[in-house]
């Protein structure tokens, strides 16, 4: 029996192969009700738009009878199209003139359509994610046929999620590498398997996607231009601004040679999340933590601090609070130090510094520190704490060295994380001697 094909998804939203260009969302009559419940009828543009932030944006023309302070000083806003609401808005500007115009934003979310409909298949984009060898699918072309291994199936037994490249892979990606920002190089669709899921439901899930694909790319990767569809009919759209980084490249343990280890992961991030409220803020908080480490949100220095912080975090979540290996006020008492060593004996850890970290084995040397551990903290302490010795030996450390200690921080995160999700495939070592374009693919210490 030969195998059904498997057509790449259509994209939902249609761009052009530059970066950065605002997407169109709609044309026509606008409504502005106020909290006094009054109605000013417009004329309108919304858009989607990338700088300084990702978010809606609309700009209209009002009649030339009303005032514009109506709109300025209103407690409320809510723009309709037609009868139905699509979010909360604010004016930002307004030009009085031959034309009575004013330009604005929305808060929190922004849906055009019906989103109490509930729905089977949905669809959504992804931007900035990089290259990979994935599932084999075809695209549909008007005289030829396109096969490329560009496709991630994530199963579940609820659900299937299909994540593909967009035809025009290749050459998106090069012209965001080369002007950064923001690109569409993914669409995805989620397939409901039993029964339907209501707005609240698929929003949870690609909630819970977003978090994933960040932890996969170490950078904020969450879905945006969710749409719920039946029978091609697009039911309800959000346009809502989910957090995304702008194009850098930057390192990840993810394994690109290869996806299939990404659904057992997958499977195993969603079971930990969905348990309980607790794992659910965890896993937010951890990857949190560890995207702005790995995108160097505060720098070499802010990044060490942050690392120490998600340490900390994964101490307490796997050692104290899960495996219960220390109790009570000993949990708490002991040193940062050996917080570390606790938690990278678990995952069969060396202490000692990698080969590739010269300036950082330096420094341990130099300061007579037991570990790789004990090197890390101290430049920690010194960047946190503020006497006049610390500044001064602050000051005396190579900029290198605060940066290699960042790296090593990062590899525990990733390693602790990869080790709470059951990972035993190969990764992408940051830490590895061997580096090329990307990092030596070895498995995980647990492993060997």
């Amino acid at each position: 029996m030969s195998q059904e094909k498997a057509f790449a998804v259509s994209p939902i939203i249609e761009t052009t192969n530059r970066p950065n260009e605002k997407i169109n969302i709609y044309d026509g009559e606008l409504n502005f009700k106020t909290s006094n419940s009054s109605v000013i009828l417009a004329k309108g543009h919304i858009y989607f738009k990338w700088f300084p932030h990702l978010r809606a944006e609309f700009n209209a023309e009002l009649p030339n009878e009303i005032f514009g302070n109506s709109l300025f000083e209103a407690d409320k806003i809510e723009m309709l199209i037609g009868n139905n609401l699509i979010g909360n808005c604010y004016i930002s500007s307004q030009n009085i003139g031959v034309n009575h115009t004013v330009k604005g934003g929305f808060f929190d979310k922004f849906i055009i359509g019906d989103k109490t409909l509930t729905a089977k298949t949905f669809k959504f984009s992804i931007l900035n994610f990089d290259d990979f060898l994935g599932e084999n699918i075809e695209y549909v072309k008007e005289n030829s046929k396109l096969y490329s291994k560009a496709r991630i199936k994530l199963q579940h037994e609820k659900f299937e999620i299909l994540i593909d490249k967009c035809e025009e892979f290749k050459e998106k990606f090069e012209l965001l590498k080369e002007n950064g920002g923001y690109q569409i190089l993914h669409n995805g669709q989620i397939n409901i398997l039993k029964n339907s899921f209501s707005f609240d439901q698929i929003t949870e899930l690609v909630n819970i996607l977003g978090h994933f694909l960040s932890f996969v790319s170490g950078r904020k990767n969450n879905p945006l231009f969710l749409s719920a569809l039946h029978n091609d009919e697009i039911l309800y759209q959000e346009y809502t601004g989910y957090p995304n980084y702008p194009y850098e490249f930057r390192p990840s343990w993810n394994n690109t040679y290869s996806t299939k280890y990404l659904n057992s992961l997958f499977t195993n991030f969603y079971e930990l999340w969905k348990s309980n409220t607790d794992n659910k803020f965890f896993l937010t908080y951890i990857i949190h933590w560890y995207t702005e480490i790995n995108c160097n949100s505060g720098y070499s220095e802010g990044s060490l601090i942050m690392a120490q912080t998600a340490l900390e975090l994964l101490y307490n979540w796997l050692i104290v609070e899960n495996k219960k290996l220390i109790i009570g006020k000993d949990s708490e008492n002991i040193s940062a130090s050996n917080k570390m060593r606790l938690l990278l004996s678990q995952l069969s850890i060396s202490y000692d510094v990698p080969e590739k970290f010269s300036g950082l084995e330096k420094f341990r040397i130099d300061n007579k520190c037991l570990d790789a551990i004990e090197a890390v903290v101290q430049i920690r302490n010194a960047i946190v704490h503020s006497q006049e010795e610390k500044r001064k030996r602050l000051s005396e450390i190579d900029e290198i060295v605060i940066y290699q200690a960042v790296q090593l921080s990062t590899w525990y995160i990733e390693m602790s994380l990869l080790n709470i999700l059951k990972f035993e495939d190969k990764y992408s070592n940051r830490c590895s001697k061997e580096i090329i374009k990307a990092y030596k693919l070895e498995l995980p210490p647990w492993k060997k």
